[in-house]
């Protein structure tokens, strides 16, 4: 399947050296998600993602390639949330399906619901320093504004939106960015044709022209947690460890006039499931 908001995954599975089979099933990243915060792309309980993996027959130790229609875009959010549950054999197809055609491989139509249930386990446990919140961004802030970085925040909206020159996709947000984060457009990071990820040498240097030293922790950010993870999975290619997500990106960083710390928890699980307005935030703040 394409578009925003999907991602296939070929899941393979061996049975000593005798045979091997392959199967495809549909990852859809909207549904995959916890909806109870009203943002895009949260990332799920281990409950819900536990549910959808069983659904699947999607295993922890299953070699899961991830891949989109075309190009890259929505894949890599399948693989980070793969990684954020556990999964250690996660990979995402570089092209795309029309590579995999174009390299004359097999395909079949839908989802291949023939391929038999295989055993395996359903033993998955978020990683929470995978992904950071609102109030964990912003004390990252005087962090980012020191000359010796010590964390970097990496925004892959385009250039304008990060700017504040052009007004956000979404209504009810302001333009801008975060204080301190640097912008790296996701579509720098692949070729000409937004086909495939560039090659390691050319993302090294990407990211030493960007003055980024990946050796240091480093959160991704965009609009709503999507194209992140490619820069995520950019940085992995170069040997990057140390990396997370914010969640809530934009859509929830913009909503509010200005930053405040409304989040006091250590960790997404824990926040308040009811978020707070903007107008909740200006109150606060006259209070003071």
């Amino acid at each position: 399947m394409s578009g925003r908001g999907q991602a296939n995954t070929r899941r393979r599975q061996s049975q000593g050296t005798c045979w091997l089979k392959l199967r495809s099933v549909f990852f859809d990243i909207d549904e995959v998600a916890d909806h109870s915060f009203g943002l895009p792309h949260m990332m799920p309980t281990t409950e819900e993602f536990t549910r959808h993996m069983k659904a699947l027959q999607l295993h922890k130790n299953d070699l899961i390639v991830c891949f989109d229609h075309i190009g890259i875009f929505s894949s890599p959010r399948a693989w980070y949330t793969l990684e954020t549950f556990g999964c250690p054999n996660v990979k995402v197809l570089n092209g795309g399906l029309e590579a995999w055609k174009k390299a004359n491989m097999p395909v079949a139509p839908g989802d291949l619901k023939q391929f038999p249930e295989n055993s395996g386990s359903f033993d998955f446990v978020r990683k929470d320093s995978n992904i950071l919140s609102m109030s964990q961004v912003n004390a990252l802030i005087p962090k980012l504004r020191s000359k010796d970085v010590s964390h970097y925040v990496l925004d892959a909206r385009g250039a304008e939106r990060f700017s504040g020159k052009v007004a956000e996709p979404r209504k009810g947000l302001r333009s801008g960015c975060i204080e301190g984060s640097i912008n790296v457009p996701f579509y720098d990071l692949l070729t000409e044709d937004s086909v495939r990820m560039k090659t390691v040498p050319e993302l090294k240097q990407l990211f030493k022209d960007k003055g980024i030293d990946y050796s240091k922790p480093i959160t991704a950010s965009c609009g709503s947690g999507l194209t992140a993870c490619i820069i995520l999975l950019a940085l992995r290619r170069v040997g990057a460890t140390n990396l997370s997500l914010y969640d809530g990106s934009w859509t929830e960083y913009g909503s509010y006039p200005k930053p405040c710390l409304l989040y006091t928890s250590p960790s997404p699980r824990d926040r308040t499931r009811s978020r707070m307005p903007s107008s909740a935030c200006k109150k606060k703040k006259k209070k003071k």
